[in-house]
């Protein structure tokens, strides 16, 4: 019956998405940190030219600022397509489930009805969240990251305005 050919497939799917995972994960998660690092850095590297306003000609400043925030585009974009690759593939498996859910309400023949419900058990019991080492990545993770990146920077701008400050001696002197 076509409804076997079915669960074999997405059995065969599965163990594939979990084998990925298994593999993925560390790379997965060292792209996201090294992404969130990144993105903080231009952005406090850019901070800072423009707070300390260092004695660059005016044509080197503007390829310093283009040079930033094309990074921080590239970098914010990177992320974000690893978010939405994820979240559209935890979107489709749960559109499958609800579908599943759909034929098996539907279905009249107790043995189709027999074996969506069998069907609909094992979907229930996969995992649709994509996870690196614990982190799930889907649309919260780009909220919490969002949030991560304005906090550090904020951090890092309060240092540079304390040692601008301190000690009577500003930044620009010292470098």
């Amino acid at each position: 019956m076509e409804i076997t050919a079915l669960k074999k497939q997405h059995l065969a799917i599965s163990d594939a998405v979990h084998i990925l995972k298994m593999v993925f994960s560390l790379h997965l998660l060292s792209t996201i940190l090294m992404t969130f690092t990144q993105i903080i850095f231009h952005l406090y590297f850019y901070l800072m030219q423009i707070h300390l306003g260092l004695y660059l000609s005016n044509e080197d400043r503007q390829i310093f600022f283009e040079a930033c925030i094309i990074a921080v585009t590239y970098y914010s974009i990177k992320l974000m397509l690893i978010v939405w690759a994820c979240e559209t593939g935890k979107n489709q498996a749960m559109e499958i489930s609800s579908t599943v859910h759909d034929v098996f309400n539907n279905a009249s023949n107790k043995q189709i009805k027999y074996e969506m419900r069998l069907f609909s058990l094992q979907l229930s019991h996969c995992e649709n969240t994509f996870s690196a080492k614990g982190l799930t990545v889907d649309a919260t993770l780009l909220t919490e990251m969002a949030g991560g990146i304005i906090t550090y920077v904020l951090i890092l701008i309060q240092f540079l305005f304390m040692s601008s400050s301190c000690g009577g001696k500003s930044l620009k002197d010292t470098i």
